[in-house]
């Protein structure tokens, strides 16, 4: 028992049903972002695009660091990154990116998701460029990046991307759907 002869257990007390404690909301948070981080939410993203999951295309790769998907019929890439990203990932994420290029017409879209992106090494900053470029290269139209609340990682990015292009930032993916399907600017 420490000093003061206080006990370190927490008691219990009961709430009445429909109340929650603090330990309540910490528990629901911790299993939401564990939910969130194996994936499992996944038809909620697809509920974001208008109520039908896009297509996804065979060579798409998903890695628990980055994805890339074409949705041919929109003209349209997506690339997500979240985690640690070091050259070798992002070497893996520069030769995704260029076998999905191909099936892609010149005036495509690209919709960057780094709201889950946490470190990118310096190492994979060059890569990361030489992904960019090539998208400029290929005829890309405009460049939406969803942000989230993570605004480290979209200065990140905007730094390695910086004279490419400019992106427009926004908090999700619906909004980028709006962004993309309004006028470009």
């Amino acid at each position: 028992m420490p000093s003061g002869g206080r006990s370190t257990t927490r008691r219990r007390t009961r709430l009445p049903a429909g109340s929650f404690d603090a330990l309540d909301v910490l528990r629901a948070l911790f299993l939401r972002a564990d939910a969130l981080r194996e994936g499992r939410v996944a038809h909620e993203r697809a509920a974001e695009t208008n109520g039908h999951r896009p297509r996804k295309r065979s060579y798409a790769r998903r890695d628990s660091t980055f994805e890339v998907r074409v949705l041919e019929r929109e003209n349209q890439l997506r690339t997500t990154l979240r985690g640690f990203i070091d050259a070798e990932r992002a070497g893996a994420l520069l030769e995704q990116v260029e076998r999905a290029l191909p099936r892609l017409r010149p005036g495509f879209d690209v919709i960057s998701d780094v709201s889950g992106l946490g470190t990118l090494t310096a190492a994979a900053h060059p890569k990361l460029r030489r992904a960019a470029a090539e998208l400029v290269q290929a005829g890309m139209r405009q460049m939406v990046r969803v942000v989230g609340v993570s605004n480290g990682a979209a200065a990140d990015i905007a730094r390695v991307t910086e004279g490419l292009y400019e992106a427009r930032l926004v908090p999700s993916l619906a909004e980028a759907l709006r962004v993309l399907s309004g006028p470009v600017s």
